[in-house]
């Protein structure tokens, strides 16, 4: 009975929205909980990785701040039951050069601008180079999207961040600047 209403529905969709609903699932679930996991058996019998998940292990493990970790089930005879072991399988840690987090020291620049005073100074440096203005992002470390978002903007912005850090007295935010940069 479920295969058939799968192909009524397919059929469906097909017909109203000239769309593959298996297609477009595919791509738009997040293959981190067990009722997604559910849903894609459902659907198709291959389980794909969300590319965002898949995107933040892997940002994770370069910048050294995930461990990439496994989880095993023990048998527990004293107990009668199985216990959930993690192991880690790579550890993550500290990139070379001070043990600093990237990610933390591209905090700092953001943290700085928040105040009007700044923003404005940073305008005036953008606007000749004709860089994008860009308003202070609210800190949400756990999002891939916005790593990825953080990083862009750095880069993006590298040499107007630069130019206004040499320009004031805030000799500790240009040396973290320069710091990123190399």
């Amino acid at each position: 009975m479920l295969h058939l209403s799968l192909k009524r529905s397919k059929v469906v969709f097909k017909a109203k929205y000239d769309i593959d609903i298996r297609a477009v699932t595919r791509f738009t679930i997040s293959d981190t909980t067990p009722s997604a996991r559910n849903v894609v058996d459902h659907i198709d019998s291959e389980l794909e990785d969300c590319s965002m998940h898949l995107l933040n292990l892997c940002i994770g493990y370069v910048l050294g701040v995930k461990n990439n970790s496994q989880t095993n089930g023990v048998w527990n005879a004293a107990c009668h039951s199985w216990d959930k072991v993690v192991a880690i399988v790579t550890p993550g840690g500290y990139l070379e050069e001070e043990s600093v987090d990237v990610i933390q020291k591209l905090r700092n620049p953001n943290k700085h601008f928040r105040s009007p005073k700044q923003r404005n100074a940073l305008k005036k440096i953008q606007k000749p180079l004709s860089y994008p203005e860009l308003d202070p992002m609210v800190d949400k470390v756990v999002r891939v999207v916005y790593t990825c978002k953080r990083i862009r903007r750095s880069v993006v912005n590298y040499a107007a961040l630069k130019a206004y850090f040499q320009s004031t007295k805030e000799s500790s935010n240009l040396y973290c600047l320069q710091r990123i940069g190399s």
